[in-house]
């Protein structure tokens, strides 16, 4: 369908869509609500029929606003903000006949000149040939298209824009970053760079012209948890609940085998061995088989997860799914850290800007590992550390062991 609709025919179908979908019931008579407010507003001023212009006339007119579109970056208010969403599934199952999951964001939704969006275009094709995971895409993209901003707001319009000191000039907007994000952001105008010249769009390749700080190997502490604040962070979440249930698994299976986030988003149910009691996946960072022990309260998790807690509606092959219709696989880019940072704040334990992120619950089974006299080998294994040189970091994480080890003055000196 395209263009104007009569519009409850349409309302209709959308509301029996997002039935269909396991919408929750709250979220469904929300959503009629504001179709009725939609109704009345085209009964009103003698609309025809539905159209995204009349979604935004209805809008401006409720809000005092002057949007000029559906899509856009998303505004302060939460009431609004539900309106647009509202109204741009009612557009999107009008002109395609899908539900539109999420309202874009800012970057997303800024334009660049076209000469500039060819280059990111050209550039994201060679790395998704390359073989490159679609969030190491996302995360180049995004750099790529700050800079190209950056390059835009100069008056920049196409590849002749690209000079000797543009990327200097760019980085220096970013002192205040952390060193490693600076560092990232040079290796993707590398690899752009690169690209650019191979492909014939820069004359020139440009690589050699992006600063190049001295880097030393001298890896921050691990920032980890205390096994009393990993204890209360578990036993605190609620698992008479859905999402209760789903996020203690989670969290365990991080806390008690030290898989990374983005495993834990791609681990399938066929990946649970029951009768060999294993886990087996293929780590997405590193793409090497890992196979580990599925221990007993790691497995009573899942199956409560599954059996009272995976939403019915879900028939995507991995285990741990969003709760929010249509029950898809948890994207890419999604790190997880807000579930760690729901649940500690639930559990009142004060982490530190270091210690809230997925990762860091890695670095407490490593120490603990370590209190335990475990082999360096050995934990290099279950983490799933390709080079042990990674794992050598949480040495310095075992203070008691290392205070143990005094230096002797005396046969320092002879």
């Amino acid at each position: 369908m395209a263009g104007y609709t009569e519009l409850r025919p349409l309302v209709e179908s959308v509301l029996d869509e997002l039935a269909r979908l396991r919408y929750a019931d709250g979220t469904v008579t929300a959503y009629r609500r504001m179709y009725a407010n939609l109704e009345r507003y085209a009964e009103s001023t003698g609309a025809p029929g539905f159209s995204e212009g009349l979604a935004v006339s209805f809008i401006n007119d409720k809000f005092g606003t002057s949007i000029e579109g559906l899509y856009q970056a998303p505004p302060e208010g939460v009431h609004m903000k539900n309106y647009l969403r509202c109204m741009r599934v009612l557009l999107e199952w009008d002109l395609c006949g899908c539900v539109c999951k999420r309202m874009p964001g800012e970057l997303r939704l800024t334009e660049l000149p076209s000469g500039l969006q060819l280059l990111l275009d050209s550039f994201n094709a060679e790395c998704r040939a390359n073989g490159l995971s679609e969030s190491t895409v996302y995360s180049r993209n995004n750099r790529i298209k700050h800079f190209l901003m950056f390059l835009s707001e100069s008056g920049g319009a196409d590849a002749s824009c690209i000079t000797d000191a543009s990327a200097h000039d760019y980085i220096l907007t970013k002192a205040s970053n952390h060193a490693n994000s600076v560092r990232s952001i040079l290796t993707a105008i590398r690899c752009f760079y690169r690209h650019l010249h191979l492909a014939g769009l820069l004359e020139r390749d440009l690589t050699p012209t992006v600063p190049s700080p001295k880097s030393y190997y001298a890896p921050e502490l691990p920032g980890t948890w205390t096994a009393g604040d990993v204890d209360a962070l578990l036993t605190s979440i609620d698992r008479g609940n859905p999402v209760g249930k789903r996020d203690y698994a989670m969290l365990l299976m991080v806390a008690r085998l030290g898989l990374r986030a983005s495993d834990i988003k791609s681990l399938r149910i066929d990946g649970l061995d029951w009768d060999a009691r294993r886990i087996s996946i293929a780590q997405h960072k590193t793409g090497v088989p890992l196979a580990l022990p599925l221990l007993d309260d790691v497995g009573w998790a899942v199956i409560d997860y599954l059996r009272g807690g995976r939403p019915a509606g879900a028939t995507c092959p991995e285990l741990f799914v969003r709760h929010n219709a249509p029950f898809d696989a948890f994207g890419d880019t999604s790190n997880l850290t807000y579930i760690l940072s729901k649940r500690a704040q639930a559990a009142g334990v004060k982490a530190p800007r270091d210690r809230k992120t997925l990762h860091s619950l890695r670095h407490a089974l490593a120490k603990r590992l370590l209190e335990h006299g475990v082999p360096i080998d050995d934990i290099s294994r279950i983490l799933g550390h390709v080079n042990k040189r990674t794992t050598s970091i949480y040495l310095r994480m075992d203070v008691d062991a290392l205070a143990g080890c005094p230096l002797d003055p005396e046969g320092v000196g002879a």
